[in-house]
């Protein structure tokens, strides 16, 4: 019935016998007199035409809004996911690449050169597609992205993070800083470590100041700049989380969202995909760590730069 209702031959149809009653309430109102016969019913009359002809309006035109809304949000979710797949395509690409080359240089040297590929260096251009990706989306560079990844070594208690972007390159305080995040004092721990020591699957989402102090209130004057958060978990088989992809948005930055419900439909959409490639590129260090004999914190390399 209601998409029967906003077909524009029906629109106009109902729009014109709205404003015929109206004229017709003007009409038999005459001179306006209010000794004329049956006048309190006139004005009843017009008034409840006038009403009806209001509604009726305010609701096309609410329609008509959250149409043209609805368009525009679809057409830059096609331009956002053409460059999501552009994205993908060039991290899968360019990884192939360089890791095909580091097993030429592995099978006769044994080691791995980490100036041709290394995880972090490639947490680093994933990140960076991510940031361009949402810079896009939310039509602002006020975005934070970073990679968390956990280290396999020992008790694996410890994190690092290994990758980010952000509008003016700054490095994370964090940033390459090994990080413990069991038995501690998690209440006044960064996100990250309480969502590692937690190892939940699904994606977390803050949105709001509200919200969003209670996440950041272990750090010191950021009150107010932080306006959204989006964690999203990196599963190994679906039984280890091995790492988290966090996306922040500063000064009211949503993605271009106006709700949760949107933000968890554009990050399922069009962030979600990214995990499985830091997945990939997990795997593909597993792969040659294999082919060396060595581990993730005991790589022999030819490079003097990570």
């Amino acid at each position: 019935m209601k998409k029967f209702l906003r077909k524009p031959p029906v629109k106009n149809i109902i729009i014109a016998i709205l404003s015929t009653t109206v004229t017709v309430a003007v009409a038999i109102l005459g001179n306006w007199s209010t000794t004329q016969e049956l006048f309190s019913i006139k004005i009843i009359f017009f008034g409840l035409s006038i009403v009806l002809y209001l509604v009726i309006m305010g609701i096309y035109t609410r329609v008509e809004v959250n149409d043209r809304r609805s368009a525009e949000i679809q057409n830059n979710q096609i331009k956002i996911f053409e460059n999501l797949v552009i994205s993908i395509s060039s991290i899968c690409t360019t990884n192939a690449s360089d890791i095909r080359t580091c097993i030429n240089k592995i099978s006769t040297t044994k080691k791995i050169d980490l100036n041709i590929w290394s995880f972090k260096k490639s947490s680093r251009t994933i990140c960076e597609h991510i940031y361009n990706n949402i810079s896009q989306l939310g039509n602002s560079k006020k975005y934070e992205v970073a990679y968390i990844r956990l280290i396999e070594s020992g008790s694996e208690d410890h994190v690092e993070m290994v990758g980010f972007a952000n509008q003016n390159k700054h490095q994370p305080t964090v940033f390459g800083i090994k990080r413990r995040f069991k038995n501690i004092n998690l209440h006044q721990a960064y996100h990250d470590l309480c969502l590692f020591s937690k190892a939940s699957a699904d994606t977390d989402i803050a949105m709001g100041a509200d919200e969003i102090n209670e996440i950041f209130i272990q750090n010191k004057g950021t009150t107010g700049k932080r306006f959204l958060y989006i964690g999203i978990p990196v599963f190994c088989d679906n039984s280890k989380m091995v790492g988290l992809l966090e996306i922040v948005g500063l000064d009211d930055t949503m993605l271009g969202c106006v709700s949760k419900e949107e933000i968890e439909e554009v990050t399922n959409k069009f962030l979600v995909p990214y995990a499985g490639v830091f997945l990939l590129i997990h795997k593909m260090e597993r792969a040659l760590l294999a082919g060396t004999g060595g581990t993730t914190h005991q790589v022999s390399t030819m490079a003097t730069r990570p």
